[in-house]
């Protein structure tokens, strides 16, 4: 068999590596605003801060990472699982300890792919199985907050916060609705191989992103929808569906296109997925502690509704259509291309060679 292509022992091998990172992270993003507001009572604000420091924090290791990746997911599974010893510490602290971990599997765990192989289309499987083992892994962890709170509404347990009462809308908004996301996220990651395959990388993100701003427009519109008799609950879950569906493919193929650009430089693998945690994280995070600190619904709940439908339109809509513009001006490079092959295949590959090339200029 060639080298190349990876056995399927190994693509599930892969595929796995990650799974206690997933479910960590699908808790931490999902329920980290609603446990630090709701149950320990700090502020909208001060809740965005916190996570806005995680993120940060997670990328103090980065220039650890370009060496000894399984030492370091070794090291990142192990600090995750810490984080239970290490929540009588101050919260901050806390974050810390816990994004230091996850960041060191995480991108450890990416610059593997590069690693194991150099075929394109093993590549975006690899990032495909990667992807539906996280799906899977969010999934189980919705799957267990729908049936919990199932359970507190019918045995009529009460918290001091979030009581009995909240339960159907909890079930509904933060587990029904993830969980449609996921479903859908999943069944289409299984397809991003022969997708990327029949219509390439950069059509099928543009794909993907299409499909954001649609979610983003049925958000936008979901009071007139509501007043044409479809209800909120329809609406909402219909666009988790198709923003499964989005995010699945936008993650899998930007996976893909990064791998692209590392290509044979497996030695620059954890700095270019580096720097695209760096952005992401930050961003993500940046974004979270703004929304966060312009929250009106504990001063003027009347506005809650407008303010979120604001955020679920203009922040992903937005993105989506700065991702356009900047795929349209990539959209005659070839990623990843030399720009003479065939020296490239008699020389070594080093990190000087160049990583993108214009195909006009090639």
């Amino acid at each position: 068999m060639d080298a190349d292509i990876v056995r399927p022992y190994r693509k599930f091998a892969y595929s796995v590596g990650h799974v206690l990172n997933d479910l960590c992270a699908s808790i931490w993003f999902s329920y980290l605003l609603v446990f630090y507001h709701r149950v320990v009572q700090f502020s909208n604000s001060s809740a965005g801060y916190l996570l806005l420091i995680g993120q940060v924090a997670g990328k103090l290791n980065k220039s650890m990472e370009k060496r000894h990746r399984s030492y370091l997911n070794f090291v990142g599974c192990v600090c995750s699982n810490s984080a239970y010893w290490a929540q009588f510490i101050y919260y901050a602290s806390f974050i810390v300890i816990f994004q230091f971990g996850w960041a060191c599997s995480q991108i450890a765990h990416l610059s593997m792919i590069n690693e194991l192989t150099h075929v394109d289309g093993e590549r975006v499987q690899l990032n495909s199985y990667r992807y539906a083992w996280t799906v899977i892994s969010n999934i189980f962890v919705y799957g267990c907050t729908w049936l919990l709170l199932g359970i507190s509404a019918t045995t009529g347990a009460e918290t001091n916060d979030i009581s009995r009462q909240d339960a159907h809308v909890f079930q509904t908004y933060i587990a029904v609705a993830p969980l449609c996301l996921y479903v859908s996220g999943f069944f289409t990651s299984l397809a991003m191989r022969y997708v990327n395959r029949r219509i390439g990388r950069k059509a099928t993100m543009l794909f993907g992103l299409i499909l954001e701003v649609l979610t983003a427009f049925l958000f936008w519109f979901i009071f007139t929808f509501h007043k044409w008799g479809i209800p909120f609950p329809v609406t909402i879950l219909f666009a988790a569906v198709l923003l499964g569906i989005a995010t699945s493919t936008t993650v899998i193929t930007s996976g893909a296109l990064a791998s692209d650009l590392i290509a044979h430089n497996t030695e620059s693998g954890a700095f270019v997925y580096g720097i695209m945690s760096f952005v992401d994280k930050i961003a993500n995070g940046a974004a979270i502690a703004i929304i966060q600190q312009y929250n009106p619904c504990s001063t003027s709940p009347e506005l809650c509704p407008l303010y979120y439908r604001r955020i679920l339109t203009f922040v992903p809509g937005g993105a989506a259509l700065l991702c356009i513009v900047l795929l349209a001006t990539i959209w005659r490079s070839k990623i990843g291309n030399r720009q003479i092959e065939a020296s490239a295949l008699r020389s070594p590959v080093s990190e000087r060679s160049p990583l993108l090339t214009d195909l006009v200029n090639a």
